[in-house]
C-alpha cells in the first residue's frame, strides 16, 4: 500500500510516495496544519512523502499549493541506540512534546528570524505515529559542507559557515545564560556512560575501560567542569542539526536536547565531530585543526562573556574527546576508525 499506514499509534511501515486522500494523517496535515496553522486553502489536498536519508523525518510536499513540510515521527526513532516497541508509546509522545516546547522557546528568546533562527514548529499529533510537524527547510547542511572542503575544495566556505554556526551557538548561549553554576557531575556521568557502552560494544577492551575511567575520575576531581552560569545549550550540535537556505542564513534543528548546562559542550561536540570527519574523508585529521581553532575563535568574539578563553578550551577539550568517545559507538563506522577516535579522545583528554 502506497503511503502511511498506522496501527495503534505506531508505523508499522511507510513509503515515498502519496499519503491517501482519506487517511487520518491526510485530514490532519490538511485541516489542522495547513488550514488552522498556516491559513492556506486547498478544496483537495494532495500530500506526497520523501524519505530524507535514514532518519525518522520525511518530507511531505502538497502538490498544488507547493508547500513543504517535515514530519518528524518518533515512532520511527531509535530510544537509547535500539528501536523499541510500541509499548513504549508515551515515552516517544513524550520526547515529541519537549522538542516541540524546545523549538519554542528558542524562537520565543529571539531566534526566530533570518540570519540566525531556529526551525518553525507547527504541530504534533501523538496519535499518528507521535508526530512533530516542523516547516521543511531546503539547504545544504554542515556535513555536505564539510565533506565537500574535505574531498574537493570550498575551505572558505566551510570556515564561514562554521563562523555562522559559532554565532549561532554563542547567541543562544548569550540570551539564555544564568547565574545558576553548571553542575560538574553530569559532563563526568556522561563520559562513564559512553565508556561503558564501548566497552559492552566490544570497542575496547576492560583494560582500555578502565584506563578511560581513570581518567574520567581525574578531570571529574580536578574541578576543571566547573563552569559559571549554566546556558540553554542546543545538546546535540552535530553538522546535520545546521541547515543553510541561503548565504547569509542557517537554520538550526533538532532540540529535543535543549537544556541548561555548560556553554563548553556545543563548542566541544562540534569539535569532535570536526575531527573525526576530516579523518574519515581525507585520511589527515590534522587537517581539521585550522578549522576548530577558527571555530572557537569565532565563538569567543562572540561569546566574551564565556570567562576565561583559556578556561573554556580546557573544558570544551573534555567535551571534544567525549563527542569522540561518542561516535566510535558508531556500528555502521569502520572499527578501525571507531579504535582510531578512542585514542584521538584519550590523546585529548591526556594533554
Amino acid at each position: 500500500m502506497d503511503g502511511l499506514m498506522l496501527t495503534g499509534g505506531l508505523l508499522k511501515d511507510f513509503e515515498a510516495g502519496p499519503i491517501p486522500a482519506g487517511s487520518a494523517l491526510a485530514q490532519f496535515l490538511a485541516d489542522t496544519v495547513l488550514g488552522d496553522i498556516l491559513s492556506v486553502r486547498c478544496p483537495r489536498p494532495r500530500f506526497r512523502l520523501r524519505r530524507i536519508g535514514g532518519s525518522p523525518v520525511l518530507r511531505c510536499d502538497e502538490e498544488q499549493t507547493r508547500v513543504s513540510l517535515a514530519l518528524k515521527f518518533y515512532d520511527l526513532k531509535h530510544l537509547d541506540g535500539e528501536q523499541t516497541p510500541c509499548d513504549q508509546h508515551d515515552v516517544r509522545a513524550g520526547i515529541m512534546r519537549t522538542e516541540f516546547d524546545n523549538i519554542r522557546l528558542v524562537r520565543k528568546l529571539g531566534l526566530d528570524k533570518p540570519p540566525l533562527r531556529a526551525v518553525r514548529p507547527l504541530a504534533v499529533e501523538p496519535g499518528l505515529g507521535c508526530l512533530l510537524v516542523e516547516e521543511f527547510v531546503s539547504g545544504e547542511d554542515l556535513h555536505f559542507i564539510i565533506q565537500e572542503a574535505t574531498l574537493r575544495s570550498g575551505h572558505a566556505l566551510l570556515a564561514d559557515r562554521l563562523a555562522q554556526v559559532a554565532a549561532f551557538l554563542a547567541r543562544l548561549h548569550n540570551i539564555s545564560a544564568s547565574r545558576d553554576g553548571c553542575d560538574p557531575r553530569e559532563p563526568a556521568a556522561y563520559f562513564d556512560k559512553v565508556t561503558g557502552q564501548l566497552r559492552a560494544g566490544r570497542v575496547i577492551s576492560a583494560d582500555e575501560e578502565a584506563s578511560l575511567t581513570l581518567i574520567g575520575r581525574r578531570w571529574a576531581e580536578s574541578g576543571d567542569l566547573s563552569a559559571e552560569g549554566a546556558v540553554l545549550i542546543h545538546g546535540d550540535a552535530t553538522p546535520t542539526q545546521f541547515l543553510f537556505p541561503g548565504d547569509n542564513e542557517l537554520v538550526a534543528i533538532d532540540f529535543e536536547r535543549l537544556h541548561y548546562a555548560d556553554r563548553a559542550a556545543d563548542i566541544g561536540r562540534l569539535a569532535g565531530e570536526l575531527k573525526h570527519l576530516f579523518a574519515k574523508y581525507t585520511g589527515d585529521p590534522w587537517e581539521s585543526e585550522p578549522f576548530i581553532q577558527g571555530f572557537y575563535d569565532d565563538y569567543y568574539r562572540a561569546a566574551p562573556e564565556a570567562g576565561g578563553f583559556d578556561r573554556l578550551m580546557q573544558r570544551a577539550r573534555f567535551h571534544m574527546a567525549c563527542s569522540e568517545l561518542r561516535i566510535a559507538r558508531n556500528t555502521w563506522e569502520n572499527i578501525g576508525h571507531r579504535r582510531w577516535l578512542v585514542a584521538e579522545a584519550l590523546e585529548c583528554l591526556s594533554q
